[in-house]
């Protein structure tokens, strides 16, 4: 008796559970951040436009990931040569309809980033906010024409999904069709690494320390990650082929495009998660001092030279006092001081940082010290 692979090409390898575990986990993880931003951001009463663009960004996200559950669900991830023609059929449309939620969650994702620079730089710099509202715009327009061109390759749209309607259609030649989607996903690629050099030029030139000046790139310049993913999906078109085997043929398309989407939304909430994180650290360092043994030495033994915590918040803030705290570092260093006999202190220290003379305006780097003493000289 004939085997199916001396029938069929290939053999009967089913890539739905991969792709269902890809879009669940991802869409799960995304999930998780953006309660930790609306968190964060409730904390500190600071919800805006952006607040808003990721919670739509994850909506549709999520609307993704029940689609490819359905395709998969239906064995839409399966070579179309095993299926029956009406289970193609239906695999294929699902597949052709989900396109638009992948589509509008990377929008929508890109603009809560543009939202979420401009409330960081909107105040003082005005090259960079008029960038990232060209960014904005054209990501918008990209992103319309890219979910236009899907259904217009046809006459009729069903000819994307039925092979019998597309006998009877006119559409794009193939050639045509690679070149439109190729343009568009290239310009929507393009804007992550924008996005993410915007806050690259700005970080770099403060005077803070290296590692410190990394830390702060890496956080608000994410975009760098969700381009690779972007770049990746535009090779995928590449190599797409031209056949009827269409969920099974978009099967690395739609992997790098949900890799793409959860970066954008974990990139697009890490800044905002320093009110958390302060208060983790903060909480830390009080149960690590309760929970400290206590000294059994006498007191006439224990004169010892005071050792002093010392703990600093770093701000970044617009000239005009209209961003919030969306830049904080927290460090601590050790150091003894003999001439303190106080057991705390709060010592502020400001500077004001010219950001350019270009740009009319100034940034303040705010450090705000909190000073504790251990072990105290007794008197």
């Amino acid at each position: 008796m004939a085997s199916t692979t001396d029938v069929y090409p290939e053999p009967d390898d089913d890539k739905g559970p991969a792709m269902v575990t890809v879009y669940v986990v991802q869409c799960s993880l995304a999930l998780l951040f953006l309660i930790l931003r609306l968190w964060a951001r409730l904390s500190i009463h600071t919800l805006g436009l952006d607040d808003l663009f990721m919670g739509i960004t994850w909506i549709t996200y999520a609307v993704a990931t029940g689609f490819a559950w359905v395709v998969s669900a239906n064995g839409g991830y399966r070579h179309s040569y095993y299926l029956d023609p009406e289970q193609s059929l239906y695999v294929t449309r699902l597949s052709w309809i989900s396109q638009p939620w992948d589509i509008f969650a990377q929008g929508f994702g890109k603009i809560a980033i543009c939202f979420l620079l401009l409330r960081i730089f909107g105040a003082i710099s005005r090259w960079r906010k008029c960038l990232i509202w060209v960014v904005l715009v054209l990501n918008s327009i990209n992103c319309l024409l890219t979910i236009v061109f899907t259904y217009v390759k046809c006459e009729n749209p069903e000819a994307l999904w039925d092979p019998a309607v597309r006998a009877r259609t006119r559409c794009w030649s193939a050639g045509a069709q690679n070149s439109t989607m190729l343009t568009l996903q290239s310009v929507n690629c393009s804007f992550d690494f924008i996005l993410a050099i915007i806050p690259t030029t700005f970080i770099w030139r403060l005077r803070f320390p290296l590692l410190k000046r990394i830390g702060l790139v890496l956080s608000l310049g994410g975009g760098f990650f969700s381009g690779v993913f972007s770049a990746l999906k535009v090779k995928s078109l590449v190599t797409l082929s031209d056949d009827d085997d269409i969920p099974r043929s978009f099967f690395d398309l739609f992997i790098w495009a949900s890799c793409e989407i959860c970066v954008i939304v974990l990139c697009g909430c890490i800044p905002t998660l320093m009110p958390l994180w302060d208060r983790f650290e903060k909480n830390l360092r009080f149960f690590i001092s309760k929970s400290a043994p206590p000294s059994t030495e006498a007191p006439q033994e224990r004169r010892r030279k005071p050792t002093c915590m010392r703990g600093f918040t770093t701000e970044i803030r617009g000239s005009v006092g209209q961003s919030d705290t969306l830049v904080s570092s927290l460090g601590a260093k050790a150091f003894e001081d003999e001439s303190i006999d106080s057991r705390s202190a709060s010592i502020p220290n400001a500077k004001s940082v010219p950001s350019g003379q270009d740009e009319g305006a100034s940034i303040q780097v705010i450090k705000s010290y909190q000073v504790d003493y251990s072990n105290p000289s007794e008197v």
